[in-house]
């Protein structure tokens, strides 16, 4: 669950690596959080904005780099550790 507390510190919303950790949510499942997900888990509309934002500037980067990409990349640019891909082969965004 570091790699997501990281990921969120990255976009300044460090605050809710605890509540993501205790809903058992990691780097390969983020990438499928809807706005309704965001909404039972409390975060606030603008929140919540910001990081499906972040999750789409991810896939994009991800489809840059190409899809071999072995390690999630955080908004930075740079390698999370975590080892998996945030390109989300069915809709282009999120995980693979």
């Amino acid at each position: 669950m570091r790699a997501t507390a990281e990921w969120l510190a990255s976009i300044g919303l460090e605050k809710y690596a605890r509540r993501f950790a205790e809903n058992a949510i990691d780097l390969s499942v983020v990438c499928y959080l809807t706005e309704e997900d965001l909404k039972e888990l409390g975060v606030p509309l603008g929140h919540g904005c910001k990081m499906l934002h972040a999750i789409a500037e991810l896939s994009a980067a991800a489809a840059v780099k190409g899809s071999a990409a072995s390690e999630p990349l955080l908004r930075d640019g740079s390698q999370s550790g975590a080892g998996f891909s945030f390109l989300r082969t069915d809709t282009g965004i999120g995980c693979g």
